[in-house]
């Protein structure tokens, strides 16, 4: 099999008008994405977010600092704040789920009937009732 010296630039006029196509249709997508933002309640919603990332953005790079230096009593700290957050979150998301599935069950209900009864007379005739009751749970 001979190689031919044209074989290196076989399809390379059809290369470049493939990547120009490709650059303008990325442009297309960008100026569609401008107007978007500039035009839309979603756009100025991420324009905002966008404003308060970068307004916090010395803060987040500060704290990328310095947990870089892993030896620091700032970076130690730092970490252990961050994992008794997260099993916070975790134990407070555990027992939101437990909520949740308790309500979607339900609860059981248990109602606890207690009879008085009121017996009208003197306290003979009541201790003569109770014993005559008394003896016949007996006799039973």
């Amino acid at each position: 099999m001979a190689v031919k010296p044209e074989d290196d630039f076989q399809g390379y006029m059809e290369n470049i008008a493939q990547r120009e196509v490709d650059e303008r249709e990325m442009e297309e997508m960008f100026e569609r994405h401008r107007v978007w933002r500039e035009t839309t309640w979603g756009g100025f919603a991420v324009r905002q977010i966008q404003a308060l990332a970068n307004h916090f953005e010395p803060f987040f790079q500060a704290v990328a600092d310095s947990m870089r230096d892993e030896d620091s009593a700032g970076s130690i700290l730092f970490m252990t704040i961050i994992r008794l957050l997260v099993i916070f979150i975790s134990i407070a998301m555990f027992y939101l789920a437990a909520h949740l599935v308790q309500t979607f069950i339900g609860t059981e209900y248990v109602v606890e009937e207690e009879e008085i009864v009121v017996i009208d007379g003197d306290e003979d005739e009541v201790a003569d009732k109770n014993e005559r009751s008394s003896r016949d749970k007996k006799d039973k």
